[in-house]
């Protein structure tokens, strides 16, 4: 990728489609879920790929996990530890694909940052408890799968299948903003709020109502800044061949059931997921 590209993905709008615009109008995105969910794995050359390091192919990373987990030290920490590594495995054509990104943007100063990829049914467990105590369980509802959510007979938890990762940008050492306390979270709702088209003003309206309770009266100007970078996380990501997770911009993923709710906002009639549960190589 070009330095030329690199700056112009600042200034390329991420595609508002008019399904993406009706999830917002008619907030139906749990309904979407299902459906992906309720998907068959298709049977590929990739199925039964392994689990692979990032750390091998020179991917900066360090599992959330690992880190949140062993700083709670929530009941029974010992059963969950020996499934928690410090190190992100995903699935050997997704650590490839992920070194493609990371490779474009180190050309200009750039680099990825993996946070979380392959996660143990039991740590995702783990994890939305942690939540529910903390936050509860709407907002665990809204940030992490539980049970329930596997609706299909093939399903697993996305990061279970090893082809779901959740990335940064880094540059000089730092993580690059894409926002702070108050920001919305979803991957277009930035670029619905701050836009000006006048095809947009209905959802921007319910995205303001839904998130704001009307109390924005005016996007702050700062948020442009955010908004920058998340476009170029979008562009690289996508350019690689990876879904976006529509309520929060880090999530991307391939071959995962949940990829399949983006595949449709695409408009991309025949996808279907071909990783199904993940296994760590047992020296890891």
């Amino acid at each position: 990728m070009t330095k030329e590209k690199i700056e112009s993905s600042f200034y390329t709008p991420i595609p508002l489609s008019e399904r993406i615009l009706k999830v917002y109008l008619q907030n139906n995105i749990q309904e979407l879920k299902e459906q992906a969910y309720r998907k068959t794995i298709k049977i590929t050359s990739m199925t039964n790929e392994p689990l692979v390091d990032l750390a091998d192919l020179g991917i900066k990373n360090q599992s959330f996990e690992w880190e949140k987990l062993r700083q709670l030290k929530i009941e029974g920490f010992e059963k969950i530890d020996s499934y928690l590594r410090q190190d992100v495995f995903v699935r050997k054509t997704v650590a490839e694909k992920l070194a493609e990104v990371d490779k474009k943007l180190r050309s200009e100063g750039y680099y990825l940052y993996v946070r979380s990829g392959f996660r143990h049914p039991i740590v995702q467990e783990a994890l939305f408890q942690a939540a529910k105590e903390r936050f509860g369980e709407g907002l665990a509802r809204s940030r992490l799968a539980k049970k329930e959510d596997l609706v299909g007979l093939d399903s697993h938890y996305p990061h279970a299948t090893g082809g779901v990762v959740d990335v940064e940008i880094w540059k000089n050492g730092r993580r690059i903003d894409m926002g702070k306390e108050g920001v919305p979270l979803g991957t277009f709702d930035l670029e619905l709020l701050m836009s000006t088209d006048l095809k947009h003003n209905e959802a921007r309206r319910k995205l303001m109502q839904t998130k704001f309770s009307n109390t924005l009266v005016e996007v702050p100007k700062h948020w442009l800044e955010y908004l920058k970078n998340r476009r170029l996380l979008y562009h690289v990501m996508r350019e690689a061949g990876f879904y976006f997770l529509f309520s929060e911009f880090w999530h991307w993923g391939r071959g995962d059931h949940l990829s399949g709710v983006a595949s449709y906002l695409l408009g991309e009639r025949n996808y279907k997921p071909w990783y199904g549960l993940a296994k760590l190589p047992s020296n890891s």
